[in-house]
C-alpha cells in the first residue's frame, strides 16, 4: 500500500514537472515566432528533457499521420482544409516543420486543444514519432528516390516506414494503388488503396519500382500517370495492382493555376495544379470519408485549400506575381516543370539550388531532371542563384538554354531585387533552405507576412 502510494506521489510529480516544461515550452515557442525564427526549437530542447513526452503531448487527439516522398505537404493541408470544413477542431504543423522536433513544436503550441491533429511526418522519421503517438490513420503518398545521402535508395526509405508501421497495428492505412512497392508487402493493419482509373502519361528514362519483387521480370502497365504510377501487372507471374477502393475517375480540365476532377463520382476543384497534386486530392478525399465526411463537403474543403510554403504558392513580389515551388529529387521536379509549362505567355524563371544537409547534399540528382522541358516557355531571363547557382547554370546551359539569358544572383538580396524588375510572372523552383533562406529575406522586408506559413 506504502509503495502504491509513493509510485503516486512519483508519478504526480512527473505530472508537473512535464506541465511546468510544455508551459515554458509555449513561452519559448512564442518568442520565436515573435522574433521569425524556426519553429522547432521548443520541441527539440523539450525532447532532449524529456524524450518520451510525445505520448502526453498527443492525448485527445485523433492522429493522422501524412509521409512519402512527395506529396506530403499539401496532402496535409488538404486533410486539414476538408476537417475543418467539416466543423472539426484541428491541428496541423503546416510549416512543413516534420522531424521530431517540429512535430513536438506542433503539439506543444496546441496543448490540450484535442479534436483531429493533421501531422506530416519525415519518412525517416515515421518510426521515432509511432513509437510514441498511434494514429488512427496513416497515409504514405509515394516513394521516389530522394536524398541519397540521407534515404539511399527507395527500399531502403520503405523499410522505415513499415518498421513505423509494425509499431501501430491497429492505424490505418492509405496507401497509393498506383505505387508497386506498397503492394509487395501485407500489412496486420487494415489497408485502403487510392488510384487513378485512367492516365496518359509515359514511363520515365530514369524510374524506380519499376521490376516485380517477386519474379524479377519488368511490369507492364495499362496505363501510366507519371514516372513509374499506375496500373502496373506482372507478364510473368501475375502480381498486379490492387483494385483502388477510391478513385480519381477523370481529368475534366487542367491549367497552370488548377484543375477539376472527378474524385469518387464528385466533381472537385483543386487550386494547385499538377498530376501530382491530383494524387494529393485522392488521398485527402479517401481520409476523409474514412472519417464519416460527405462528399460535398470534402469537394468545398479540397477547394478551399490554399497553395501552403513553396508549394506553388503565390506571393507578390514588387508588383511582380512569383510561383514559388519546391523541389528536392528528380520526380517532384519534373512534376513541377510539366505544370509550369501550361503557361503560355512570357515569363522569367528563378532557379535556387543549395546543398545543405536539408536539401541534400547531393545535387547530382538534376542532371536525371528533365530541365529541357522549360524551354517550352517562353522565359526572356532566368535568374539562377543557392549554393550551387554555378552548377545549376551549368545544367541550363546544357539543357539548351541561352546564357545570355542568364543572371546570376549572389545572394536572396540580389533575388528579390531581380524578381521585382521582372514585369512579367516569374515561375520559381527551390530547394528547401533556398526556399527558406529566400522567404526569410521576403519576411523581414515586409514581402510576406508570415517566415512559417
Amino acid at each position: 500500500m506504502g509503495c502504491s502510494i509513493l509510485k503516486l506521489y512519483k508519478l504526480r510529480d512527473v505530472v508537473k514537472i512535464d506541465s511546468i516544461l510544455i508551459f515554458l515550452s509555449k513561452i519559448l515557442l512564442k518568442l520565436c515566432k515573435a522574433f521569425g525564427g524556426g519553429s522547432s526549437l521548443p520541441g527539440r530542447i523539450l525532447l532532449k528533457l524529456r524524450p518520451g513526452i510525445l505520448s502526453r503531448l498527443s492525448i485527445g487527439y485523433k492522429v493522422i499521420i501524412v509521409t512519402g516522398t512527395n506529396g506530403k505537404t499539401t496532402t496535409a493541408s488538404m486533410i486539414t482544409s476538408v476537417l475543418k470544413t467539416a466543423g472539426k477542431k484541428v491541428i496541423n504543423n503546416s510549416s512543413g516543420a516534420n522531424m521530431t522536433d517540429g512535430i513536438a513544436s506542433c503539439f506543444i503550441e496546441n496543448y490540450k486543444k484535442c479534436g483531429w491533429a493533421v501531422i506530416e511526418c519525415d519518412e525517416a522519421y515515421t518510426r521515432i514519432v509511432m513509437r510514441y503517438i498511434k494514429p488512427e490513420y496513416m497515409v504514405v503518398t509515394n516513394i521516389f528516390r530522394d536524398q541519397l545521402d540521407r534515404f539511399g535508395e527507395i527500399y531502403t526509405t520503405w523499410e522505415k516506414i513499415k518498421d513505423a508501421i509494425a509499431l501501430s497495428p491497429s492505424t490505418e492505412l492509405f496507401l497509393n494503388a498506383d505505387e508497386a512497392i506498397f503492394a509487395e508487402t501485407e500489412f496486420k493493419n487494415k489497408v485502403h488503396y487510392f488510384g487513378f482509373s485512367q492516365g496518359n502519361g509515359k514511363m520515365s528514362s530514369n524510374v524506380d519500382s519499376a521490376f516485380c519483387k517477386n519474379c524479377g521480370e519488368r511490369f507492364k502497365f495499362n496505363f501510366i500517370t507519371f514516372k513509374n504510377l499506375g496500373d502496373y501487372y506482372c507478364p510473368k507471374c501475375g502480381f498486379s495492382r490492387p483494385a483502388p477502393e477510391f478513385t480519381l475517375d477523370e481529368i475534366k480540365s487542367v491549367t497552370v493555376d488548377g484543375s477539376v476532377v472527378m474524385i469518387c463520382s464528385e466533381e472537385v476543384t483543386l487550386s494547385v495544379s499538377g498530376v501530382y497534386n491530383m494524387y494529393n486530392a485522392l488521398a485527402a478525399f479517401a481520409v476523409a470519408m474514412r472519417a464519416g465526411i460527405d462528399k460535398e463537403t470534402i469537394a468545398r474543403g479540397i477547394a478551399s485549400q490554399q497553395s501552403r510554403f513553396g508549394r506553388n504558392e503565390m506571393i507578390d513580389v514588387g508588383g511582380t506575381k512569383m510561383q514559388l515551388s519546391l523541389i528536392k529529387n528528380p520526380t517532384g521536379c519534373d512534376q513541377c516543370i510539366d505544370t509550369i509549362t501550361l503557361f503560355d505567355k512570357p515569363c522569367s524563371l528563378l532557379i535556387l539550388l543549395n546543398d545543405n544537409w536539408a536539401d541534400g547534399t547531393d545535387v547530382s540528382w538534376v542532371w536525371d531532371a528533365h530541365f529541357e522541358n522549360l524551354k517550352k516557355l517562353e522565359a526572356d531571363r532566368v535568374i539562377i542563384g543557392g549554393t550551387r547557382r554555378f552548377d545549376m547554370a551549368v545544367r541550363l546551359e546544357t539543357a539548351g538554354f541561352d546564357e545570355k539569358k542568364f543572371i546570376i544572383a549572389e545572394d536572396d538580396d540580389a533575388v528579390i531585387g531581380e524578381i521585382s524588375g521582372c514585369g512579367n510572372r516569374v515561375f520559381a523552383l527551390a530547394t528547401y533552405t533556398a526556399m527558406t533562406g529566400l522567404r526569410r529575406t521576403m519576411y523581414k522586408k515586409g514581402i510576406v507576412k508570415k517566415m512559417w506559413k
